[in-house]
């Protein structure tokens, strides 16, 4: 995680899906999740909660999800590539 932030301390990734929406706030020692929506997330994603979850389960690619536009990302794109690494790299460990 520390190697992903770097110097920029405090980025943000929202989720807008069917069911609700949350964002993450992620610095170099800790991620928090909040509730609703950020203003000015660095990274969006937008799409259905089962696919979401199926993402971030490494159940599906984000790239694939991508591929036919059910997964949306607004803003930092590459940010959620980073972020599924450390998510699947948790997910594993668990």
């Amino acid at each position: 995680m520390r190697e992903w932030i770097g110097s920029y301390d405090g980025k943000v990734i929202q989720f807008l899906t069917d069911t609700e929406k949350f964002y993450l706030v992620i610095s170099a020692e800790k991620m928090k999740v909040r509730d609703g929506e950020y203003p000015s997330p660095d990274l969006t994603f937008k799409g259905a909660s089962k696919l979401v979850s199926d993402v971030f389960t490494g159940k599906i690619r984000i790239g694939d999800a991508m591929k036919n536009w059910e997964l949306v990302l607004i803003g930092a794109g590459h940010e959620g590539f980073a972020l599924e690494k450390l998510v699947t790299t948790l997910m594993a460990e668990a």
